[in-house]
């Protein structure tokens, strides 16, 4: 923690509400610092998922997968509270929901053209490959889960791979099976892509008749 300092403190427009961005003292080089719920891994069995997950991020090398630097279980408010914190590369243009989002409000990004969001699911379906091959399941893939760096080409982050459905926000990319409470396979991540993909290129959100996601819509989707 000492080897950073804070650039920014709960930053606008980011998936999650605890989110620092850091610089390396020694490089400048800045990175995303995403605090998990201390509650939640205090308990013995989400330290032990905490720490597998932690072991499988620092194997993992692929251009379309977000970089892993390190973590901490220091709390970087209050050196004195124990709090787990994973740190990954910083993207510049952030999230692929932002993104989305900001085409839909009627701003749009010139050098994002159709070619380069080709390239983008051309790079999710990569990445997915690399981890299913590995024997990791994503789990939770939707555009607020893959950054997009200054190229605007992707970077799949954020896979706590066996999560169950009270672990994860009910949202309209989970498979019919994950919302009946499995916790999926490959297919559950193909499913979410294809859902990412209608979204990217039609520009319209999935269920658009839908304004809140919830348990009758998850019961609507699972009868299909």
């Amino acid at each position: 923690i000492n080897d950073f300092t804070v650039e920014q403190d709960n930053p606008e427009g980011w998936e999650y509400s605890r989110i620092f961005i850091l610089k390396e003292k020694t490089t400048d080089v800045k990175y995303v610092a995403k605090e998990l719920n201390a509650e939640t891994y205090s308990t013995p069995k989400y330290q032990k998922l905490f720490n597998r997950y932690l072991i499988t991020l620092s194997q993992l090398r692929h251009p379309s997968i977000s970089r892993y630097r390190g973590f901490s279980y220091i709390s970087l408010r209050d050196q004195k509270k124990w709090q787990p914190t994973i740190l990954t590369e910083f993207e510049e243009n952030r999230s692929l929901q932002e993104k989305l989002d900001e085409v839909r409000r009627g701003i749009n990004h010139q050098e994002w053209t159709p070619t380069k969001k080709f390239i983008d699911l051309i790079g999710i379906v990569s990445a997915l490959k690399f981890l299913h091959e590995n024997k990791i399941l994503h789990g939770n893939l939707k555009p607020g889960n893959i950054l997009l760096d200054k190229n605007f080409y992707p970077k799949v982050c954020d896979f706590l791979h066996c999560q169950k459905l009270n672990d994860t926000k009910l949202n309209a990319y989970l498979a019919p099976e994950v919302l009946q409470g499995e916790i999926g396979g490959n297919a559950s991540d193909v499913f979410s892509f294809g859902i990412i993909a209608y979204e990217l290129f039609t520009g319209s959100v999935p269920y658009p008749d839908i304004s809140e996601f919830n348990m009758k819509v998850m019961n609507q989707i699972i009868e299909g």
